[in-house]
């Protein structure tokens, strides 16, 4: 027993490891905190993804966000289709790995600005709550701004739905910040169809100076952390207005 908790508190370590380094290269300057002593000890470590033969393959138009693809290689995202659903999806499998899908949105911040997105999760990475970094594995949708933030709406498998919390990860937690938008088991392997507020969330999750325009659209898959697997599909996402005559479609 007292093996496999080493190995098991190593692995965290050096998931932690990898995504704080990767998060500290891409945040502002302004936005970045002094290392703190513990993160500057974090054994650097392979980082515990499963090995991947090839190259990744993402669906057009989107890429992988190489501050992690650089020290996670993973095929997570892959484009799909389905009948009497939205005819353009993304399939998402998460296994040991991690990975964030990023596509250009530019769209200005107004108060009834909204995000709009339908996904039928079939597996959470994770069994418990997600909120500290031995288990923060999950699959999320994001929005991130011109000042650098991000925020990430996850299906957590415990916490509260409308809980706000920052990542818990070294340098990410400068950066990106969670909304619970559904919880426990209830709704998986169904389509549900989401909207959120992007200004009334970063507001209360967030706070500070709001950012004035979304720069781009993130898909987040995660299960590094407890070695574990994840599966969702997603489609019809879209930024705008209710009175806007055209929304920003994204998918």
């Amino acid at each position: 027993m007292p093996d496999r908790v080493t190995k098991a508190a190593l692995r965290t370590l050096a998931a932690a490891a990898l995504l704080g380094l990767a998060a500290c290269a891409s945040v502002p300057a302004e936005t970045t905190a002094p290392q703190t002593a513990a993160a500057v000890s974090a054994p650097p470590g392979p980082p515990p993804c499963r090995p991947l033969a090839g190259e990744p393959n993402p669906p057009q138009g989107w890429g992988y966000l190489q501050e992690v693809a650089a020290l996670c290689k993973a095929d997570i995202f892959k484009a799909a289709s389905g009948k009497g659903e939205p005819n353009r999806q993304i399939a998402i499998h998460t296994k040991q790995d991690v990975g964030i899908l990023v596509r250009p949105a530019v769209v200005v911040l107004k108060p009834a600005t909204t995000l709009r997105w339908r996904w039928n999760v079939a597996t959470l990475p994770s069994k418990v709550a997600e909120e500290v970094a031995a288990k923060h594995d999950y699959l999320s949708i994001a929005v991130k701004f011109d000042n650098g933030h991000d925020l990430t709406y996850m299906w957590s498998a415990e916490l509260p739905e409308g809980k706000g919390f920052r990542c818990p990860l070294p340098g990410w937690d400068q950066r990106e910040t969670h909304v619970v938008v559904r919880s426990g088991g209830g709704g998986l392997g169904r389509w549900l169809s989401e909207e959120r507020n992007i200004l009334a969330d970063y507001k209360k999750h967030v706070g500070g100076p709001p950012p004035t325009r979304v720069t781009e659209v993130w898909l987040i898959a995660n299960s590094i952390f407890q070695q574990g697997e994840g599966a969702a599909r997603i489609g019809d996402i879209s930024l705008g207005t209710a009175k806007a005559r055209k929304r920003k479609r994204v998918l």
